[in-house]
């Protein structure tokens, strides 16, 4: 795993894979962590290039809200993957 340096918000640690470029994080919530795993082609639609340094960079800039949508999705489900993919994406 590569993960992004020093990368903290709200509770979140992120991490790209290197083989396959989609990212992994995982939210802090009151009842416990829930992992998140975000299609590349999803951050692809946001903006990113094709490279892993685009990819961590256009995370960070949706971070906040991936993290919603995230807690929206699982917030009764505590150690629960949820799978961000690219149809999931609705803001630009």
């Amino acid at each position: 795993m590569i993960r992004l340096a020093d990368h903290q918000h709200r509770g979140v640690d992120a991490a790209a894979t290197a083989a396959s470029q989609d990212l992994t994080t995982r939210i802090v919530t009151p009842q416990g962590w829930v992992q998140v795993d975000i299609d590349k082609e999803a951050l692809l639609r946001l903006g990113a290039h094709d490279e892993a340094a685009s990819l961590q960079a256009t995370l960070s800039r949706h971070l906040p809200r991936i993290h919603a949508l995230a807690l929206q999705l699982a917030w009764r489900e505590p150690g629960a993957t949820i799978r961000i993919r690219e149809d999931d994406i609705w803001w630009p």
